[in-house]
């Protein structure tokens, strides 16, 4: 529990000098909702903490796509795999992501393990490409370190570095920090809530909560802010046993909608 209050308190001195915010065009259905976070574990949280592959039991797989306000064009998919390796957790992620004057395209590739049996950690390194209109192509390498804590039975808390020095081949940006919490309140319910900072938006946060209606059904509701509230809500359907659809929508006050939907295999917290 000392290690935890200290990483908090590291998190939270460590914040107004961050750069970088959360996704304003998330790659997960989760980031899109508000309900993944730096504290989520499994695929849920990955694109924001490697050490959440750690909650992975089995091989599982998931798949994003959305239309990031429309009039503008933009879009974004991702893929995700996660497999257990003994008491190492492997995981690996692609996305793209953009519009016609600018596009974004990475790979990642992450490693994780159990420390203990509430600590585990997680180092993810990646290519990175961007493209845009009237500019030369820029290429770098990016890493990032996460950690999460189960404080509780049913809480989690992480903590993750990114833009690590050292690790940029075109220019060195100040390392971004962030933090989150997941919990499951009760039997049928999980809350999350993430933060970080950016010197565009300043503080930057989502949240979001989950209420499991049947053994098939869910749904999500959420809240992200970066520069202005952006409400979401989403419905998942488990079929099959293994495969969960889920089908989400978050609202601009300027931009309108987005719709995004994302297939899962064999994904669940513990």
């Amino acid at each position: 529990m000392k290690a935890t209050l200290l990483l908090f308190a590291i998190a939270a001195i460590g914040l107004p000098y961050t750069t970088r915010s959360q996704e304003l065009f998330p790659l997960s259905a989760h980031q899109l909702i508000g309900t993944g976070g730096t504290g989520r574990p499994g695929l849920a949280g990955s694109f924001d903490n490697p050490a959440a592959f750690s909650q992975i039991a089995r091989t599982s797989i998931q798949v994003f796509g959305a239309s990031r306000f429309i009039g503008l064009g933009w879009q974004a998919s991702s893929a995700v795999v996660g497999l257990p390796l003994g008491k190492m957790h492997i995981g690996l992620a692609a996305h793209a992501r953009g519009a016609t004057y600018f596009r974004e395209t990475g790979i990642r590739l992450s490693w994780a393990k159990q420390l203990s049996r509430y600590t585990a950690i997680g180092l993810q390194t990646g290519w990175i490409s961007q493209r845009a209109n009237t500019y030369e192509p820029a290429y770098r390498l990016d890493a990032t370190m996460g950690i999460q804590f189960k404080a509780w039975p049913h809480v989690y808390l992480g903590a993750a570095i990114g833009q690590i020095p050292g690790f940029i081949q075109t220019d060195s940006p100040t390392p971004s920090l962030s933090f989150g919490c997941w919990a499951q309140l009760q039997t049928h319910t999980k809350f999350n809530f993430s933060i970080t900072h950016s010197p565009t938006f300043g503080i930057d946060w989502r949240t979001g909560i989950q209420y499991q209606l049947t053994s098939a059904c869910t749904l999500m509701g959420g809240l992200s802010y970066a520069a202005m509230a952006q409400p979401a809500m989403a419905f998942s359907w488990t079929f099959a046993q293994e495969w969960t659809l889920l089908i989400a929508t978050q609202y601009h006050p300027q931009l309108g909608w987005t719709p995004a939907i994302e297939l899962q295999f064999a994904q669940s917290d513990k």
